[in-house]
């Protein structure tokens, strides 16, 4: 349940809300790879609004843990891809890991 309104808060535009919400879902279900890539998918775009070295390093862990939980779900591709593009970005904004 909780994944799910993480989804439509961020969705909506109001990804602190969202960031929240994948909190609780991690606090019901703390295996779920679904609420990991939701929350990756949250810090990722704060960090696009922010610039902030954390949000880029908090959803590089979201999706590496999300990986680590299933690396064979649908998201695992974009997960991947997400991966990818922190590492390269985080490397020129000296983004520590």
């Amino acid at each position: 349940m909780w994944a799910r309104l993480a989804s439509v808060k961020h969705h909506w535009g109001n990804p602190l809300r969202a960031r929240e919400y994948c909190a609780r879902a991690l606090k019901y279900a703390p295996n779920d790879p679904i609420a990991y890539f939701l929350l990756g998918n949250v810090n990722r775009d704060l960090f696009n609004v922010r610039q902030s070295c954390g949000d880029l390093q908090a959803a590089r862990q979201n999706y590496a843990k999300m990986l680590e939980l299933n690396s064979d779900i649908d998201e695992a591709r974009n997960a991947r891809g997400y991966l990818e593009q922190i590492t390269v970005f985080a490397a020129k904004l000296r983004c520590g890991r």
